[in-house]
């Protein structure tokens, strides 16, 4: 008998195609919300659910990590998946007509450049990206867009406006040797970088990593989860995958956590 794992739906969201690459297996449910999924494993009607954690673009996502604090639920699988997102609608307009497009906020927030380049678009927030898409396809509106992946595109008969909309290609390649702190190089300036957590240089993820190295003196402030930490010109940009004691520096300079900018209004 397969298990059931419940993911936020409906069919067609980036947390069912985790799911299913977590649980090829299981029999999974789409459910209303994060909500619904923390709630249906806290009280057992499933054996597991798949939420999103982390954007390599974003950070953290703060609803997870809430529900995952509230109700004492423990992580026990990771995937890492590389989302596509997509501007879609009902049909095929010119970007300037769009005057909504539905999402969910982790999305709208990896998406800024688009919807900095949409002035006239009112941004209204959605329980997931799938969510959006079907919301988007119920309106029949042209001028209403939704930023969803190309999956849920195609299962509510949504026309691709923009491909690819996520701010940057982010690379998975960095990792520390001290502290447990693991890192994303998700923007770098052109030519060397001396990147070190606790005053020493970082691994790759693939590199075996020294028991008993310490934090420097200076260097032990930590490093916090789903934080990005930028460098005093703003070229240099990390996010930290993985907390521990050790802070990010590039040679000497200590990375400041970078700060959030407000999303568009939704008024």
């Amino acid at each position: 008998m397969s298990s059931l794992v419940a993911y936020p739906g409906p069919a067609g969201s980036h947390s069912g195609a985790a799911a299913a690459t977590l649980h090829p297996a299981a029999e999974l449910h789409p459910l209303g919300g994060f909500r619904a999924v923390a709630d249906a494993v806290a009280h057992a009607e499933v054996e597991q659910g798949v939420l999103p954690i982390e954007s390599s673009l974003a950070g953290s996502v703060p609803e997870t990590h809430d529900l995952l604090h509230e109700r004492a639920l423990s992580i026990v699988a990771e995937a890492v998946l590389p989302i596509r997102h997509c501007l879609v609608a009902v049909a095929d307009v010119p970007l300037e007509e769009i005057r909504v497009v539905r999402s969910h906020p982790s999305a709208l927030e990896q998406c800024r450049t688009l919807l900095d380049s949409l002035p006239n678009a009112t941004v209204i927030p959605a329980s997931t990206t799938a969510d959006a898409a079907r919301e988007t396809a119920e309106t029949g509106d042209a001028s209403a867009a939704a930023i969803a992946g190309p999956e849920a595109a195609g299962l509510y008969g949504l026309v691709t406006l923009r491909d690819d909309v996520g701010d940057g290609q982010p690379t998975h390649v960095e990792a520390t040797a001290v502290g447990e702190v693991e890192a994303i190089v998700v923007k770098t300036p052109s030519g060397d970088v001396d990147l070190r957590c606790g005053g020493h240089p970082v691994l790759a993820m693939e590199e075996d990593r020294p028991g008993g190295v310490a934090a420097e003196a200076g260097f032990e402030k930590g490093s916090l989860l789903g934080k990005r930490y930028v460098d005093g010109s703003g070229e240099l940009e990390i996010l930290c995958t993985k907390a521990g004691p050790a802070s990010l520096s590039v040679g000497d300079e200590l990375l400041e956590i970078k700060e959030a900018k407000p999303l568009p209004s939704s008024d």
